[in-house]
């Protein structure tokens, strides 16, 4: 039965405990998805369970679903950890409530939802992808490393192009802070692999020839970030000092 259904038969019931049925129904009827398409009929569910104070997990799933569409972050993450205080083992609440963490930019919050949702499937490439990028924005590079390791050390089939894009990426990114450049241009390398028209892929690597002093590297590099993107600023400020090195 659709959640039209169960909102119909709700409004036709006589007692307020088939009506509550009928309408938790109807939100569980809400994929995930669609949810986030939050229209006339959620907003009159939402105000109905708020006339009638239903503190169950649906409801406050629902509440931290419709303040998470609208941008109101904060009492998103409110209505979604009274969720998780009823069902600790929901992966999307976890996942919302570290998505509304980074609005904030609170790395370490992020980081906790992102461990505690783990524990409950390890196998799934974008929660290691988003822990490292927390650790990585907390300069904990090490740290930041494992994380992008262990989500490519997930099955290559189960990782989707623009996974191993962000996690190659992220291992190189923090390569490059580390100092690390042997390693960080070999991440860049299979970024460019797997999208040779990613601009800041070439733009790294040409930072990384350039702290080397390989002046015709970095040109090089440079010449085909801008080839992709000729307004890449950093690219061409640097090509005109390589340029001038040589």
């Amino acid at each position: 039965m659709s959640h039209d259904y169960w909102l119909r038969k709700g409004l036709n019931e006589s007692t307020r405990e088939r009506k509550i049925k009928c309408f938790e129904n109807a939100i569980r009827k809400y994929s995930t998805h669609e949810i986030f398409a939050f229209d006339e009929l959620g907003h009159w569910i939402a105000g109905y369970l708020k006339l009638n104070n239903i503190n169950s997990f649906l409801t406050y799933r629902f509440f931290g679903s419709v303040h998470d569409r609208l941008g109101n972050t904060r009492k998103a993450i409110e209505y979604y950890k009274k969720a998780i205080d009823i069902d600790p083992n929901d992966e999307f609440i976890w996942h919302r409530i570290a998505e509304n963490y980074r609005n904030l930019l609170n790395y370490e919050k992020i980081i906790e939802c992102y461990e505690n949702s783990i524990k409950i499937d390890p196998n799934i490439k974008f929660k290691w992808i988003n822990l490292g990028e927390a650790y990585f924005n907390l300069n904990k590079y090490k740290k930041a490393i494992e994380c992008y390791q262990k989500a490519l050390a997930i099955e290559e089939h189960h990782l989707e192009q623009i996974d191993l894009i962000n996690a190659w990426e992220g291992l190189g990114n923090a390569h490059k802070e580390l100092k690390n450049y042997e390693k960080a241009i070999k991440c860049y390398e299979k970024v460019i692999k797997l999208d040779y028209n990613y601009d800041l892929a070439w733009e790294n690597m040409g930072l990384i020839y350039e702290e080397l002093k390989n002046y015709p590297k970095a040109i090089e590099c440079y010449k085909n970030a801008l080839k992709i993107n000729k307004f890449n600023e950093i690219a061409q400020e640097r090509l005109e000092k390589c340029e001038s090195k040589e």
